[in-house]
């Protein structure tokens, strides 16, 4: 399964179903199906849910950022300040940053990942082929400063918190 790979999270099974461990109990019992839209079940804690719910409670379990890890990413994307990256909500995860996306609602659609080692941003799987990070910072007023790419989102987002659109 695509998310579970962008994740880093182990799993094992065949074309239809796969199995890993529960993000909610910790046993091995999750089994998700492969195909959209990924429903899942955990056959212990009876949990169940879909992609979104799974990626939405992965990334709540993520361990906050540290100043050492925030000042980290500053120095590899100039321009940016620690607090910026904390106020984002970036993760670090699995040598990993983790860069949350939302929707207007404010709802958790998707996590980009940034790799330090070959300084680049991979995409996570999602259920729509277009991806707006800042969406759910709009009201019917503000002006919109539209940006490419995640380091421009960075610098941008100093100057302008609420209204920095990325696709």
């Amino acid at each position: 399964m695509k998310l579970f790979e962008h994740l880093h999270v182990q799993y094992s099974g065949d074309a239809d179903n796969i199995k890993t461990e529960c993000i909610w109990c910790g046993s091995d019992s999750l089994s998700a199906d492969v195909e959209p839209p990924h429903q899942f079940q955990c056959w212990k804690c009876k949990q169940t849910g879909n992609a979104i719910s799974y990626l939405r409670k992965w990334y709540e379990n993520l361990p906050a950022l540290t100043v050492q890890q925030a000042k980290l990413l500053c120095t590899l994307k100039k321009g940016i300040k620690p607090l910026t990256v904390r106020d984002v909500g970036i993760r670090f995860f699995d040598d990993h940053y983790w860069f949350p996306v939302y929707n207007q609602k404010n709802h958790l659609m998707a996590v980009h990942r940034y790799a330090t080692d070959n300084n680049i941003w991979y995409s996570s799987p999602k259920p729509v082929s277009l991806t707006v990070l800042g969406l759910q910072n709009l009201s019917k007023s503000d002006t919109v400063w539209v940006c490419e790419g995640h380091p421009t989102t960075f610098v941008s987002y100093l100057r302008w918190p609420k209204q920095v659109l990325i696709f």
